[in-house]
């Protein structure tokens, strides 16, 4: 809501019983049948609104109203625990408000004070279960006006208000942060390419947590941070060529953190600004981000935090939609091999670094783009191969390189017994963006702004400690060993570290007995399973032959000279220890449970040999301990 710093909204309070169980027609002699609720806005700063109004019709706010719990107006009520008048929706018609259904808001019977809370917009069911735990959300694309107004969150409260004819004032004031960006430059870039440049912000969470009974926002624990389009001025401030702003979640801006960019759609030119300092976004305040373009790169100037003033209008030819792409050079691998695309929330994609690999047919490591389907899970048919890499790992850099040739944008399809069902080979350069659409995913033009939210699929364990995840297949795997001290249900478990040294955690996870990797409480975090042998077996199908060079990490083992890590698997030669307490065969081997048990005293695991590229499938003591990796369940 552009401009609104302070609004005062009148309400009128009497009682009529419409609603309340506990009324009825005999209670209604204490005041005129006409006077119920009735609101009036009035507006302290003008233009308030984009449209220049106080409020535009079919604007809506919600209202509670809280009885005190003695007549003598001495012991207000609860928001959490009053059922009285709960979020109760007013609508704008462009010359009064209108309660939802004709529903007003009476006098308690008998009469007694009251505490009345309200905010803006409206959202269905807001508040529930509980009102000082409230979730709102700022919209990702704030070009549009109603893109910005539904992300500014209003809020005011009145208390101990006593029975009363007179109209009742609710002062509602700004409880989310402003960022105000003024972009120039001193080299030569035209008007025309100022028209059409996009002002994003980055690495801000989106999603808040308010207590309606006090107006506090805080940040919510989810972590989504999409990029938050800005809206543009009709004019720019003095001395830029285009300002902007957006509403965000108040927070903090970590230092080097990406978080201002400029995107110049006709020239492909981007620029991006990481702050130096931490930077503070206060509630209810405003900051301003003076950009300079220069011929070697951006300069900031970073205002003071100040008050919430008023804003112009939004500028009449922003908030055409825009192609949902994202940029794959967004994407940084060392966080997990598979990544969720989000649109508003919303999963639109799934990108993978996966091994693409069919005997005889297709052989190399490639990031792979799935469309999100209506259940909410990647459509393994006809998927994009986005980029390919060289089949020979760079012996210098232990990784893969790029490949340069034409080999990119063919598909992939997966059937349901994890193998490769269908391939078309690529003939294409390198892809920089793909595009999300209805039908599926195409190629993007190296030029189109990607608007699309990363986030790298992680798992936690009951510890909190992260894994990341890697794609074999239709197969989810951790790419990391387990390294949980407790039970799914936060019970103490027996584990090991290898010599009994809690440096060799981090490194290669923990140590587990059969008995405990089995346990009914649960090792692996929910959704997730210690593997049968067909899972393992499962690998083995796919990445034969040389499985095991395929799954070996390219770092620690006493000999590198069968490794490769193509599948991304990661495998480490983590040790074990046996049954008599002793810690042997680090570097050399990495062993890993399954849950399937051959005899009352022995059970299937994989291990992996520093002197070969084999997988073997054997059976050992219960009583050993070795690593665990998790599966997903489905």
């Amino acid at each position: 809501m552009i401009g609104i710093k302070n609004i005062p909204i009148y309400i009128l309070l009497v009682s009529a019983v419409l609603f309340w169980s506990c009324s009825n027609d005999d209670d209604d002699d204490r005041q005129p049948e006409t006077e119920y609720i009735t609101l009036f806005p009035k507006v302290e700063h003008s233009p308030a609104r984009i449209s220049g109004n106080n409020f535009d019709t079919g604007d809506k706010i919600g209202v509670f109203v809280v009885p005190y719990t003695d007549e003598a107006g001495t012991i207000p009520g609860d928001i959490g625990t009053s059922n009285y008048a709960v979020n109760v929706e007013h609508t704008y018609n462009g010359t009064s408000w209108l309660t939802n259904n004709g529903i007003k808001i009476p006098w308690p019977n008998p009469e007694r004070n009251v505490d009345i809370f309200s905010y803006y917009p409206y959202m269905d069911g807001f508040g529930s279960p509980d009102p000082h735990a409230a979730e709102f959300s700022v919209q990702a694309d704030q070009r549009t006006q109603a893109g910005y107004t539904n992300s500014d969150f209003l809020w005011s409260e009145v208390t101990s208000v006593a029975p009363t004819r007179d109209p009742i004032d609710l002062l509602f004031s700004h409880k989310l942060s402003k960022v105000r960006i003024n972009v120039r430059s001193i080299i030569n870039i035209s008007d025309e390419d100022f028209q059409s440049a996009i002002v994003s912000i980055l690495n801000l969470k989106d999603k808040s947590i308010i207590d309606l009974s006090t107006g506090r926002v805080t940040v919510s624990e989810q972590d989504t941070r999409p990029k938050i389009f800005t809206y543009r001025h009709s004019s720019a401030a003095l001395g830029y060529s285009m300002s902007a702003e957006a509403i965000v979640i108040p927070q903090t801006v970590a230092s080097g953190s990406p978080f201002i960019r400029v995107d110049f759609p006709t020239t492909g030119t981007r620029y991006n600004y990481s702050p130096t300092n931490i930077i503070e976004l206060e509630s209810g305040k405003e900051r301003t981000f003076n950009i300079t373009i220069t011929s070697t790169g951006i300069s900031v100037a970073v205002g003071e935090i100040t008050d919430w003033e008023p804003s112009d209008v939004i500028h009449g030819e922003i908030g055409k939609p825009l192609p949902k792409v994202v940029d794959l050079a967004d994407i940084d691998w060392n966080q997990s091999l598979v990544y969720r695309v989000y649109d508003n929330g919303i999963p639109l994609a799934e990108i993978s670094r996966e091994y693409v690999y069919r005997t005889g047919t297709v052989d190399y490591p490639a990031i792979v783009v799935y469309k999100i389907g209506s259940d909410g899970l990647p459509v393994r048919t006809n998927a994009l191969i986005a980029r390919v890499y060289n089949r020979n790992r760079n012996m210098s850099t232990n990784e893969y390189d790029l490949n340069t040739a034409n080999v990119h944008g063919g598909s992939v399809s997966f059937n349901t017994s994890n193998a490769i069902s269908s391939y078309t080979a690529g003939g294409r350069a390198l892809i920089n963006k793909v595009e999300i659409t209805e039908t599926g995913i195409s190629i993007a033009n190296d030029n189109a702004i990607s608007i699309l939210a990363l986030s790298p699929y992680v798992l936690h364990d009951v510890d909190n400690n992260e894994y990341s995840i890697v794609k074999v297949s239709n197969q989810y795997w951790m790419s990391e060993n387990l390294k949980t001290e407790h039970y799914r249900d936060g019970s103490d478990l027996t584990y090991y570290y290898y010599n009994n040294d809690i440096t060799n955690k981090e490194i290669y996870g923990g140590l587990y007995t059969w008995a405990v990797a089995t346990d009914a409480r649960g090792i692996c975090p929910d959704g997730w399973h210690v593997p049968v042998n067909n899972d393992f077996v499962t690998i083995y199908e796919y990445l034969r032959p040389d499985a095991g060079g395929k799954m070996k990490a390219n770092t620690l083992w006493s000999n590198l000279n069968n490794n490769n890590n193509v599948s991304g698997f990661t495998g480490l030669p983590g040790g074990r220890r046996t049954n008599t307490g002793v810690f042997n065969e680090i570097r050399q081997y990495g062993q890993w449970w399954t849950s399937t048990a051959t005899s009352t005293t022995d059970a299937y695991r994989l291990y992996l040999d520093y002197g070969n590229v084999a997988m073997h499938n054997v059976t050992l003591a219960k009583t050993y301990t070795q690593s665990i990796r998790c599966v997903r369940d489905n």
